[in-house]
């Protein structure tokens, strides 16, 4: 990975979970190692991350996520991914289009991002056909 700047080291140190890479950063940007002591130390606390993220969780209803999964299956092919283990591209979408964007985006922009401008009468009519899809009707 290239990075030319402080910005963009920093934004990569955000989103990374590969220690080589981590460690790299650090390496470059020394001060950039007590905000990952720090992350570390938070993430070792399970209820305080899942307490971090509850407000946006609780804005994302499951119908969003649902839709957002159709979203996905445009770009690929998500239960062929699920069903062989194989999670890396899904992993990947979620990457490029929600997690780098961690507290940056509030939930509304976050999914109009993905999902495009939220219109009433088309999310009607999705519920409308997952719902007939479901019971028969």
């Amino acid at each position: 990975m290239i990075i030319n700047n402080r910005l963009e080291a920093w934004l990569a140190f955000m989103c990374m979970d590969e220690p080589d890479d981590i460690l790299s950063i650090i390496e470059k940007y020394s001060d950039f190692k007590e905000m990952y002591e720090q992350i570390y130390v938070i993430c070792r606390d399970l209820d305080e991350v899942m307490g971090m993220f509850s407000k946006e969780l609780q804005e994302l209803d499951r119908n969003s996520v649902e839709l957002m999964v159709d979203e996905m299956q445009k770009d690929l092919d998500v239960e062929a991914a699920v069903r062989s283990g194989k999670l890396t591209a899904i992993n990947r979408w979620l990457e490029e289009k929600i997690w780098k964007y961690g507290c940056m985006k509030d939930p509304v922009a976050l999914f109009e991002s993905v999902c495009g401008p939220f219109r009433p009468e088309e999310y009607v009519a999705y519920l409308e056909k997952k719902f007939t899809d479901i019971y028969e009707l």
